[in-house]
């Protein structure tokens, strides 16, 4: 989760702001980071080929994850405009 969070962090542009397209590309690559890793651990810990580690692994998470990094991309955007959250690091 660590490098996801430093790829979701990229998504920052120089004035703090995050745009929806932009946060949701960042969001998708770190969440493709994750798919892969965890495709690989299956893969090599219980002896899959890639394609089984992608049905039993990625594929039932796929649209979960989309939901999710879409709803962290706006609240994000939300409680930063609210001054809930700064707008800087």
């Amino acid at each position: 989760f660590v490098f996801y969070a430093l790829i979701a962090g990229l998504a920052r542009t120089g004035h703090g702001g995050i745009s929806l397209a932009r946060g949701f590309v960042f969001g998708i690559l770190g969440m493709a980071l994750l798919f892969l890793m965890g495709a690989a651990w299956l893969k090599f810990s219980l002896n899959l080929t890639w394609a089984r580690a992608w049905v039993l692994g990625v594929a039932p998470f796929i649209l979960w994850g989309l939901i999710k990094t879409s709803l962290a991309v706006i609240t994000g955007r939300y409680l930063v405009r609210a001054g809930l959250l700064p707008a800087r690091a």
